[in-house]
């Protein structure tokens, strides 16, 4: 590994802590430990299929914005996801596991059993730890650091204040309080943001975004690193690799790639092109309504998306209003999808099937990447005949399963959403929100 470029300027020594610190424990990665410089480019790669399949445009272009180019946001929205757990280079996280201690002891990094034994200190805090004071010492302005390690720190659903960044009792050891783990956690960034792509001395000042992106912005941010860490959590597709030699970004990018393919995620509708006079007549077979126009006019005119609330008598077609609103501010914006509320069960079977109808005008095939999320679904004649025409009753997706079964979001051609979603949730950021009948 002497002659390898990822090496440059780090000691022989560093480079044996980085091919002992361990990310998933062999009893959780299919009996081989997996490196913590493999998980994190594992995450990585598959940030990179994220964005390439999943993201909507709206979200593409303001990180290509926040990051000051095209290709500067996508390598940037992929380092985000995969430095996420940085903070298991300490030694609260790596004496865990009695294997991996040992070999990570064995390398050179120590810490004191006594001080640490039994004592927590989670690793996502500790990350968001490092990651803070490694941004600041790269010179990065604060109002960045102050919104990227976060992102780390919270990276399993609770967000920490500044005032918790510091283990419990003031237990330093826990952190790794000695120059050698210090050095680790700095050597394990560099290397993993040179594999990245990234240049410079410091390698971080080359991380560093242009612009604070919004608050809604952030927490979408954060979803997508919990969805990029899970996906490659995953031992099913992400065997463990202990061999540091063998820990590339190619490899992560072949390994990504299979785990994409296996568990059949997709995105939405994409790009879309803007509907024109006559969109509304092919969409529901006649024209607009005066009030339907009105709609669609005030839309056309809309700066940026919002929220648009339409009151009118029954009859007067507020659904199809919508519906068509919705499609106009998914063109325009860049959203990927649409999400359907009512207020009823009642009310959302009928919606069902106007919404499947209205997507198979969009494109064909559209409308088999509708679900139905409320409790008693299975009592709707057409869901059932989906179900059986797919043989998929009672059973678990499959990666063979046909992708409109595994779609969760309530009526939006988006898919797999975790187990359990449930339909009364806001639309998810990227996507249009049509609410109906209100």
């Amino acid at each position: 590994m002497t002659g390898d470029s990822r090496w440059r300027g780090i000691p022989p020594e560093v480079v044996g802590w980085l091919g002992a610190l361990w990310g998933k424990s062999a009893g959780r990665a299919g009996g081989e430990a997996n490196l913590l410089l493999s998980h994190m480019l594992d995450t990585a790669a598959v940030a990179e299929i994220i964005w390439d399949n999943y993201l909507p445009p709206v979200t593409r272009w303001r990180l290509e914005a926040l990051a000051g180019g095209r290709d500067k946001g996508r390598r940037f929205f992929v380092w985000l996801c995969g430095i996420h757990d940085c903070g298991k280079a300490t030694p609260a996280f790596q004496h865990v596991d009695a294997a991996g201690a040992a070999t990570v002891r064995k390398a050179g990094l120590s810490w004191n059993k006594y001080a640490v034994a039994g004592k927590s200190w989670r690793h996502d805090k500790a990350g968001g730890r490092i990651l803070r004071g490694l941004l600041a010492e790269a010179k990065w302005p604060q109002e960045h650091v102050d919104w990227v390690w976060p992102l780390v720190a919270g990276h399993h659903g609770s967000f920490p204040g500044l005032g918790q960044l510091t283990p419990p009792k003031r237990n330093e050891e826990l952190q790794g309080k000695t120059p050698a783990w210090r050095r680790a956690q700095s050597a394990l960034v560099e290397v993993f943001s040179r594999e990245l792509g990234f240049a410079g001395e410091p390698v971080l000042g080359g991380v560093q975004p242009i612009d604070v992106p919004s608050r809604a912005v952030q927490l979408q941010l954060s979803g997508f690193v919990v969805m990029a860490d899970w996906i490659a959590s995953d031992e099913r597709h992400f065997k463990g690799i202990s061999d540091l030699s063998r820990v590339t970004m190619a490899g992560a990018r072949k390994r990504a790639a299979a785990a994409w393919s296996k568990l059949g995620l997709r995105g939405g509708w994409g790009s879309l092109a803007v509907p024109g006079p006559e969109t509304f007549q092919d969409r529901f077979g006649h024209g607009p309504r005066q009030s339907q126009e009105l709609v669609l006019d005030v839309v056309r005119r809309m700066e940026g998306p919002g929220l648009v609330i339409v009151e009118a008598p029954m009859g007067e077609g507020k659904t199809k209003a919508a519906l068509a609103a919705a499609e106009l501010t998914a063109a325009r914006h860049g959203a990927d999808g649409v999400f359907l509320g009512m207020p009823t069960q009642a009310t959302a079977d009928p919606m069902f099937t106007q919404v499947r109808s209205w997507l198979r005008e969009i494109e064909e095939g559209l409308e088999d990447q509708v679900a139905l999320l409320h409790g008693k679904r299975m009592f709707n004649k057409e869901w059932r005949r989906l179900l059986d025409d797919a043989g998929e009753w009672g059973r678990t997706p499959t990666p063979a399963t046909p992708r409109w079964v595994r779609t969760s979001t309530a009526c939006p051609p988006r898919s797999a959403r975790p187990h359990g979603a449930r339909s009364a949730e806001p639309p998810p950021s990227g996507s249009s929100g049509a609410a109906a009948g209100c």
